[in-house]
């Protein structure tokens, strides 16, 4: 399931969950993988034990050299930051074959729908075929119907075949994402924990510590299910 591959990771809106997917979906699949940060403000040096490259909009030309030398890459681009990073991108002729797939987040709100309608469209008009743009379903309540819920996106594929929507690329609402922050630990942390919670919790006389790990318990519960959601979700956005 590991893999070397380039990805650029945007959308014109912003609240997509890009960053969040970044974090626990794309790279602890991707071990070998350079993060960069494409934002107009300076967010921290690291996020959640991820080293971060940081870097502007305008600054497409210096990202694009340092991709030339690497085999993996997530480069995460802010909202705010997509119209310049693809003007420079159209700049730079046939730069958009650095990577190997343009993965869109969105989510089921209509404003967010039709930004992604028109990030797709810029990527078209850039060159990038369909088999490279792939957009991924985000934050879908585990009991929706997806084929109504994003009925925007999916109709416009049926009318331009210009993008891809595989059927298990979809990540499913999960309050881990939320309750993670709380720990101290990345969600691939939490998973890979093998403390035994639960003889803590037996064993303890401080109710501080039980408290702990009554936490702990929900929330590697969780994690463990929002990461096999994730497992295939990453597979099928990235084949």
């Amino acid at each position: 399931m590991k893999k070397d591959i380039k990805l650029c990771i945007l959308n014109y809106s912003g609240n997509v969950g890009k960053s969040t997917l970044a974090q626990h979906m794309f790279m602890p699949r991707m071990p070998n993988a350079q993060y960069f940060s494409v934002e107009s403000i300076n967010s921290s040096d690291q996020i959640d034990s991820i080293e971060v490259e940081q870097l502007r909009g305008r600054q497409f030309n210096v990202l694009h050299e340092e991709l030339l030398g690497l085999d993996s890459a997530v480069v995460d681009v802010g909202s705010s930051n997509v119209e310049l990073f693809l003007q420079l991108m159209a700049q730079n002729v046939d730069s958009h074959s650095e990577f190997d797939l343009f993965i869109l987040p969105t989510v089921s709100e209509d404003k967010q729908q039709k930004d992604t309608i028109e990030t797709i469209r810029l990527l078209n008009k850039l060159g990038v075929p369909a088999k490279k743009i792939r957009v991924l379903f985000n934050r879908v309540e585990i009991d929706s119907d997806t084929d109504a819920e994003f009925e925007t996106i999916l109709s416009y594929k049926f009318v331009t075949k210009s993008f891809q929507t595989p059927s298990r690329g979809v990540v499913y609402e999960n309050p881990a994402f939320q309750r993670v922050g709380s720990t101290g630990k990345t969600l691939n942390e939490i998973v890979n924990d093998t403390t035994d919670y639960r003889a803590k919790l037996r064993a303890s006389t401080d109710e501080n510590e039980k408290d702990f790990c009554k936490k702990m318990i929900t929330i590697r519960g969780m994690a463990i299910s929002a990461n096999a959601n994730m497992n295939e979700a990453f597979e099928a956005i990235t084949s």
